[in-house]
């Protein structure tokens, strides 16, 4: 507005005015709405972020080169910004920065705002304020669609304007374009290939070609513009396809026959459902979780619509993820937590009652002593297996008040269980039996091995696996956690089995029931040298029962639940915690027989709250933290609104056609000076005029042709 047009000082503060307030109204209404998401995030990875030290995250040159057709998509960190929206909008661009049919504070708003969207793509630091002080974990550049739209509305004020462009105009950006792509395919590697080259000179000679015939007037406007929207439309879709081609190549596109619509996928869901009838049906009100092996998506949970443990969300607090990674399951360490293996020291805590299994995961895992076969499951040819984990707790459960100041060991999940039933039970608790590792022999020579765990592999040319051995101290159940996110590949093998382990994401591997004297080899590949622990447990299986059995004896018991309320009642043999595997939000509040109870979170994570010894009744219910404060500011704006309305109606003057809301709202913001006989009002393109009783004169003289978009010119013979 304040570019198209000549305004003077008091026009434009009135207009900033109603921006202004109408911003502030704005933000006020929607408090109901941000300022819940604002304190829920604030628990996210991406809440905390600093600024770091400036630097450019690429060479500006490679920038200019993402303009070119067929350039590979980005979709991994680390890579440059997708900004193509085609050679038009590029050759377009020289035009318009030399247009003087255009005014010039319009040229140096619109280029200068290019500029800044340019370099927020390259300095690091403004890459990081777009994106709220957190760097994207995939999908760079999550603000680049912005330059994109900066530079297509540059190319259509150029295209409204096409009568003025020159052949001289035109030459002079074909000749930078041009050399511009020359220097391109000399110095832009592999990444420009034969197609982005010379492709991309064909479509910038054709539109330079059709610029041209129009600036000779040798075709009209109108069919110009068909002509190149048939152009564009051409390149866009070639381009896309191409685009599609090349992701499917490197990311994969699922295909729907894989995704959903095959008979593993409709044998999960019918298996999901039965479980759920038998978790129902013996639960009698009661809460539980179920899981299965081997997962299809990193959200089986949303998928297959069944509670879990499994989580991939950017909006999940990141203590309980940390608090799930010290247990030993899967976690990327910011926003997911996967379910990858059936180990009962931490199902049971957690509340997975139900394990589904595969064939392949039931070979390995139905002989755990913990794992009841319930039931099994076919569809077609697909079968899966029920299993009920014999030694579940419940959502809740009595334990010693030293479970408030537990803490985990950040590397090493044996010792995390281990602490956490000691804090719980108030009995020092020693769940396994660990076995010490040792280089294998002929390994010895790139692989180290430090106090039975802890290792360093320096890989040479011919070897680059370092290969290690362990002994199993005592006979039983058998579990094994490697940490080493710098090794290429992880695989661990015993005589009845082998498990790859993802090295970015280590998780406890239920490895099976060994006997004492067997063997379990490591194998961990690595391209440079790399330093790890590898952890080899031997369940104690009486301690461990000991345990659940002392935990289990004063429940939770749910009477009824749903997703912001629980009731239950408990029967306290003790003062002590009552520790429940629902995840902390300070949302959650707990009333002990009709008294509001203080709250906290066990490992940061987990929800807790004290109790006295005796029979309870216990009510959980969650509200929205933020939500009424939220709500308040919101009506509070509404009515402001409202009245700010009435109000302005009341100004307007009936006896002049031309006087409008907006007019009235302009005169409250800045009244205009006082006239004998003379009423300010406003037409309706917003301009303030004076209205007398015989005549009428206008304070700004504004062209009617620059209030809209230039019109088309007719060629001379028109």
């Amino acid at each position: 507005f304040c570019l198209r047009q000549e305004q003077s000082a008091a026009m434009l503060s009135r207009s900033f005015g109603r921006f202004a307030i109408g911003s502030v109204l704005g933000g006020g209404l929607s408090m109901f709405l941000l300022v819940p998401v604002y304190i829920s995030l604030a628990h996210t990875s991406a809440a905390g972020g600093s600024l770091p030290d400036m630097k450019s995250n690429f060479e500006m040159f490679a920038l200019l080169g993402r303009h070119l057709y067929n350039t590979t998509p980005t979709i991994r960190s680390g890579n440059l910004p997708n900004i193509y929206c085609g050679l038009l909008s590029v050759l377009l661009l020289p035009i318009f920065a030399t247009m003087k049919s255009i005014h010039l504070r319009r040229r140096l708003a619109y280029l200068g705002l290019l500029g800044i969207m340019a370099f927020s793509l390259v300095i690091n630091q403004f890459d990081l304020i777009w994106h709220g002080l957190h760097s994207p974990n995939d999908l760079p550049y999550r603000f680049s669609f912005l330059y994109s739209f900066v530079l297509i509305l540059i190319a259509y004020e150029t295209l409204v304007n096409i009568r003025k462009i020159t052949l001289k105009q035109i030459g002079g950006s074909l000749a930078g374009i041009v050399g511009f792509i020359m220097l391109q395919e000399h110095f832009g590697g592999d990444d420009y290939d034969f197609n982005t080259i010379y492709v991309s000179l064909l479509l910038v000679l054709i539109y330079a070609l059709v610029l041209g015939l129009v600036s000779r007037r040798r075709i009209e406007v109108r069919p110009a513009y068909i002509l190149i929207l048939l152009v564009v439309t051409i390149e866009m879709v070639l381009n896309g396809g191409s685009s599609f081609k090349t992701m499917q190549s490197k990311e994969y596109f699922t295909a729907r026959n894989d995704y959903v619509a095959n008979d593993i996928t409709k044998a999960l869901q019918k298996v999901v459902d039965r479980t759920k009838k038998i978790g129902d049906k013996a639960a009698a009100g009661e809460f539980y979780r179920m899981e299965f092996l081997p997962r299809r998506t990193t959200v089986d949970t949303a998928l297959f619509d069944y509670r879990g443990m499994t989580v991939f969300a950017s909006s999940s607090p990141q203590d309980e993820t940390e608090f799930m990674g010290y247990l030993g399951y899967a976690v990327n360490g910011v926003n997911s937590h996967l379910y990858k293996s059936f180990v009962p020291m931490v199902d049971s805590l957690i509340g997975i009652k139900y394990v589904i299994l595969d064939s392949s995961t039931s070979d390995d895992l139905s002989s755990d002593p913990y794992l009841e076969l319930i039931e099994k499951v076919s569809y077609n040819d697909t079968t899966y297996s029920i299993y009920e984990n014999k030694k579940v707790l419940p959502l809740g459960f009595l334990a010693n008040n030293n479970i408030e100041d537990w803490t985990p060991s950040k590397y090493d999940p044996f010792t995390s269980i281990n602490s956490i039933y000691t804090e719980l039970t108030g009995v020092e608790t020693d769940l396994y039996t660990m076995s010490s590792i040792a280089a294998e022999l002929g390994s010895d020579n790139i692989a180290n091995v430090n106090g039975g765990a802890s290792f360093t592999i320096t890989p040479t040319e011919s070897d680059n696996d370092g290969r290690f051995t362990a002994t199993v101290a005592q006979t039983g159940q058998t579990y094994t956690f490697i940490d080493c996110r710098a090794a290429e590949s992880i695989d661990i093998s015993t005589d009845s089995g082998s498990w790859r382990v993802p090295s970015h994401e280590p998780y406890i591997v239920n490895t099976g029931f060994l006997r004492q004297g067997d063997t379990i080899t490591v194998s961990i590949n690595a391209k440079d040298t790399c330093s790890g622990n590898i952890y080899i447990g031997t369940l104690n299986q009486q301690t461990f029962d000991e345990a659940i059995d002392s935990l289990s004896s004063n429940p939770l018991k749910v009477s009824s639940f749903n997703s912001t309320h629980v009731s239950a009642k408990i029967d306290a043999s003790f003062s002590g915690t009552v520790f429940t595997s629902i995840p902390y939000d300070e949302g959650w509040t707990v009333k002990v027989d009709g008294e509001k109870v203080e709250t906290f979170a066990t490992g940061e994570a987990m929800l807790a709250f004290k109790i006295t010894a005796g029979a309870h009744n216990v009510d959980i219910n969650f509200f929205t933290v933020g939500l009424i404060p939220g709500i308040l500011i919101s009506l509070l704006s509404l009515a402001v609104l409202i009245a700010l309305l009435v109000f302005i109606r009341k100004k307007v003057n009936p006896h002049h056609p031309d006087d409008n809301e907006f007019a009235a709202f302009a005169r409250l913001l800045q009244p205009a000076p006082k006239t004998a006989s003379v009423d300010a009002v406003s037409a309706p393109d917003n301009q303030n005029v004076l209205i007398q009783q015989e005549d009428t004169s206008e304070e700004t003289v504004i062209a009617a042709d620059e209030l809209q978009p230039p019109e088309i010119e007719q060629d001379e013979e028109a």
